[in-house]
């Protein structure tokens, strides 16, 4: 304990010259959440919000200030922002970043009208601030508001600087409104983009599912040649094999394609059954009936639209 307080003031010192550094585009918080954190280790809990609030309001502090001061507040169970620190958005990073964690916590905890005041109170700002703008989007699609989402996300194209993974989140939001005319418009846009992060080999699955249900096979077979079953999650994994069941029926021969489309289609559900997804999840499932009708066609066997349609 001696040690701990005798280190204190070392400690303090180096957080507050973390906090008060200002990084410009991509901002590195590793020191600072360095410094925060040996502080918490330390048993130095009640200095660390009084160093944060000293630099919350500062322009010039780190962006990751905002993130450490919402974190300290939720985890004393507030769960809210002042309305100081919206209004000084979006002149200040660390509010924004402040905001943001508020966003994606409200979202956790399923308080979807304390995201839409939110939203409605910071609106002029959330549009503008990439980050901010994408975390409202999200939100609605966790929240499952997916028409909101698309509604929110239809200026999508007036953000130049948006990352991949940020249109990944408009493409979902798009696809579960039943729009893929704008999501393949988003898809293809990702699909050029020089930056490439872990979304880009969702975008590939996704232009592939949009072709093979075009009957492009030829294309859609380039990209499924390149994607394997492994690092997805079961969203995406349930896509990945609509996507190889509706190659396969397509690469048959014309008297193979009827048992083709048993296997894939039994393939499919023993996978769907495997998490726990109902029959009732799967009549709401646009992408499900959306594959499986295109396969059961195919197949020339008709008779399995309706039970299709019905879930099974």
């Amino acid at each position: 304990m001696a040690s701990q307080a005798k280190d204190f003031p070392l400690r303090e010192q180096s957080a507050r010259r973390q906090c008060a550094r200002n990084h410009r585009g991509e901002p590195d918080s590793t020191a600072l959440n360095v410094a925060i954190q040996a502080l918490l280790d330390a048993g130095h809990e009640e200095a660390v919000e009084p160093i944060l609030e000293d630099y919350m309001d500062n322009p010039a502090s780190h962006p990751a200030v905002g993130t450490w001061w919402m974190r300290r507040r939720i985890a004393h169970g507030n769960v809210s922002c002042t309305r100081q620190v919206e209004q000084s958005c979006p002149n200040n990073e660390a509010a924004c970043q402040a905001v943001i964690i508020l966003i994606e916590t409200l979202a956790e905890k399923k308080r979807f009208w304390s995201v839409r005041a939110l939203a409605w109170r910071n609106r002029r700002w959330l549009k503008t601030h990439d980050d901010a703008w994408v975390s409202i989007g999200s939100a609605y699609v966790r929240l499952g508001q997916y028409r909101l989402a698309t509604g929110w996300f239809r200026d999508w194209q007036r953000h130049p600087q948006a990352k991949m993974w940020m249109l990944y989140n408009v493409a979902l939001a798009q696809r579960a409104s039943g729009k893929w005319k704008e999501a393949k418009s988003v898809i293809l846009h990702a699909l050029t983009l020089p930056d490439r992060d872990q979304t880009f080999r969702h975008f590939r699955l996704l232009f592939a599912m949009e072709e093979a249900l075009a009957g492009h096979t030829k294309v859609a077979v380039e990209h499924v040649r390149e994607l394997d079953e492994t690092g997805w999650d079961h969203y995406m994994l349930h896509r990945y094999h609509y996507l190889r069941g509706m190659v396969a029926v397509q690469l048959a021969a014309p008297p193979e394609r009827r048992q083709v489309f048993r296997q894939q289609r039994a393939t499919i559900k023993g996978i769907l059954k495997q998490h726990g997804v109902s029959s009732g999840v799967l009549i709401s499932s646009r992408d499900y009936q959306r594959c499986m009708i295109r396969m059961a066609k195919d197949a020339r066997q008709w008779w399995s639209i309706i039970p299709i349609l019905c879930g099974a």
